[in-house]
């Protein structure tokens, strides 16, 4: 389905993203995987996460749809001026990496639960706390 959109990346890059991926689509059962605004994107319950590489630097880095909603008390993610999505960068695969995107697919998908159920305020209450 991404071929597309590998076959654009330094194969340094692919490697990563095919790591990456498999982390993603482990995390539920109900995550799909799809090309939109030609990247890889990632939908669970709409809009979930995608990849990209920013123009200047050149980095990887996932970009969470609801990421203003997701607690990040270790602060691994950036904004960027942006009013929704946060960042995750992706400079090397190690396993506190792996630690921390799993943490934070969790926290995403809880997101979606509570804002498919309706609840947005139980989001920015649990933000809150954990901030």
């Amino acid at each position: 389905m991404i071929e597309e959109y590998l076959f654009l990346q330094t194969p340094e890059i692919q490697d990563k993203i095919l790591v990456l991926r498999s982390i993603i689509l482990k995390a539920s059962s109900e995550i799909e995987e799809t090309l939109k605004f030609k990247t890889a994107f990632y939908v669970y319950k709409g809009m979930f996460c995608y990849f990209s590489v920013e123009a200047k630097s050149k980095r990887l880095y996932i970009g969470f749809c609801d990421g203003h909603l997701m607690a990040d008390p270790k602060q691994d993610m950036v904004s960027d001026g942006n009013k929704q999505i946060r960042k995750l960068f992706v400079d090397k695969i190690d396993s506190s990496l792996i630690s921390t995107l799993d943490e934070l697919l969790k926290e995403a998908i809880w997101v979606k639960d509570i804002l498919k159920s309706g609840k947005k305020s139980s989001v920015q209450s649990k933000k809150r706390r954990i901030l």
